[in-house]
């Protein structure tokens, strides 16, 4: 199984690309309630913050993994941080919502599970629907900086995508 050492190293090599500096953002309302999907969307990073979080605390008699998915949600704390932002700056409050209007729930949270590899499973759905919606963000807007934060944040969530792919392939339930 993948050790909490190896994906510290992994994970480092990320960090090293600072987050794209965005000096100045243009006060666009839409544009803003399109990323209260990414913020607190059903699978937005208030929702994978929490979901990591879970599985950090059901994963306690794996030390390794545990510390893991909490290493995880923590990145994804500084997403969902740097998305609020965003939000903020375009002209809406940050709150925790989606893009219809609906709180954000713990109903988000996916609790049962028949094993590892169906939890990762989810997680890798997880990160591929994150890595869309970023995309989406790119698409919809002409701001350069924006385009080159979504892009980091994206690097983020595939390589999260990446580690949980391998926990799923090392792991035999």
């Amino acid at each position: 199984m993948v050790t909490y050492e190896e994906v510290e190293k992994i994970l480092a090599k990320t960090a090293k690309v600072s987050f794209p500096e965005v000096t100045r953002v243009i006060p666009n309302e839409r544009y803003a309630t399109m990323l209260y999907d990414d913020f607190a969307g059903d699978l937005g990073e208030l929702s994978a913050i929490t979901q990591y979080i879970y599985e950090h605390i059901q994963f306690n008699d794996q030390p390794d993994l545990a510390k893991i998915m909490k290493r995880i949600a923590i990145e994804e704390m500084r997403h969902l941080d740097i998305v609020g932002d965003i939000i903020k700056r375009s002209g809406k409050k940050a709150i925790y919502q989606d893009a219809k209007g609906m709180l954000w729930s713990a109903k988000n949270v996916k609790y049962e599970f028949k094993g590892i590899k169906e939890i990762m499973d989810f997680n890798i759905y997880s990160e591929n629907k994150a890595i869309e919606g970023y995309r989406k963000a790119m698409m919809n807007t002409n701001q350069m900086s924006l385009k080159r934060l979504w892009e980091r944040i994206i690097m983020d969530e595939k390589t999260h995508k990446m580690i949980f792919e391998r926990i799923k392939q090392e792991s035999k339930s």
